[in-house]
């Protein structure tokens, strides 16, 4: 047999810890573009789920996904740090990466952001890097490369202050010989940011016009006494 025939399967083969139930047509691998065959499949604990069928016979995929939430559990009642802060961080992680349905993922898994294998199916190293890296109550795990991975090299732990600077909708200005965020500059200056950031980047005023004219409100505050 040619590596090019197509194998049909009648309900009820097994295929690899899978059982076959049906053809479901095609889907484009995302990493390859090529189509691959998809089916409905009974796993092992009676749940039916859709699956590439070389996937299955290959053991890439090799239930609905209980076997992979069963081992996370058998983790997590070992280290009894389920409620631990670091735990629900690792959580949101992974979410961003995999959940297509939370609104995060766009951002993030969406645009290809993984996290390494070492953190992503075992609680305890991203633990135990958190606090060899001094992680403590109210710090935050926050990329160095905003398009790298989740992974050990390109994280770091910060205040969720120097977090939100590190976005990418923030503005940062050059001023007396050094960058530095703009939202910082209008905290220094006490004035207000939002309004800075309109005048600044949406009428494309000057920096220096966008923080120095009164607000209309404050003229007619003034007017008035």
């Amino acid at each position: 047999m040619n590596r090019y025939t197509v194998i049909k399967y009648n309900k009820e083969d097994h295929i690899g810890n899978c059982t076959f139930l049906e053809e479901a047509g095609y889907k484009i691998d995302p990493n390859s573009n090529k189509k691959r065959r998809i089916a409905k499949f009974r796993c092992m604990c009676g749940n039916e789920f859709i699956a590439s069928i070389s996937n299955v016979k290959r053991g890439n995929t090799t239930s609905c996904g209980c076997y992979n939430n069963r081992k996370a559990k058998e983790t997590n009642t070992k280290h009894g740090l389920s409620t631990h802060p670091l735990y629900g961080q690792w959580q949101n992680i992974k979410n961003r990466c995999y959940n297509k349905n939370i609104l995060e993922y766009k951002s993030y898994g969406a645009k290809g952001i993984k996290v390494c294998e070492e953190w992503k199916n075992n609680f305890m190293p991203f633990y135990n890097w958190a606090q060899d890296n001094h992680w403590e109550l109210g710090l935050q795990v926050d990329r160095i490369d905003g398009t790298g991975n989740y992974e050990p090299n390109n994280c770091r732990i910060t205040t969720c202050l120097q977090q939100s600077r590190n976005r990418k909708n923030n503005i940062n200005i050059f001023l007396n010989g050094k960058s530095m965020c703009l939202k910082d500059y209008c905290a220094e200056l006490n004035v207000n940011y939002n309004m800075v950031r309109y005048r600044f980047k949406d009428l494309n005023w000057s920096l220096e016009k966008s923080i120095s004219t009164k607000r209309r409100s404050d003229i007619i505050k003034k007017l008035n006494g």
